[in-house]
């Protein structure tokens, strides 16, 4: 993990989409990168979770508590996944 000065994190991880992401499956079929995003509580993951699905984007996997943060994955247009935590 690496923080920026200007706050963004960057992060590399290859567990949480195989414990919590019932459809990963490894690169070639599966998707290559999970961008995630901070929000300030588990009602503002609820209520962009909503949005996007609302705006026609696949919800891959509604907001549920995880062992670590509360999140949600949606499916972007390029194929990867948005992974939306509370943080």
């Amino acid at each position: 993990m690496h923080r920026m000065e200007s706050g963004v994190t960057m992060f590399w991880d290859t567990v949480f989409a195989q414990r919590y992401d019932p459809e990963w499956k490894e690169p070639g079929d599966g998707y290559r990168v999970m961008l995630e995003f901070f929000l300030s509580d588990n009602d503002a993951v609820d209520a962009k979770y909503e949005e996007m699905v609302g705006y026609g984007y696949h919800g891959r996997a509604a907001p549920v508590q995880t062992t670590g943060p509360y999140a949600a994955m949606v499916d972007d247009p390029d194929g990867n996944v948005v992974l939306i935590t509370a943080g």
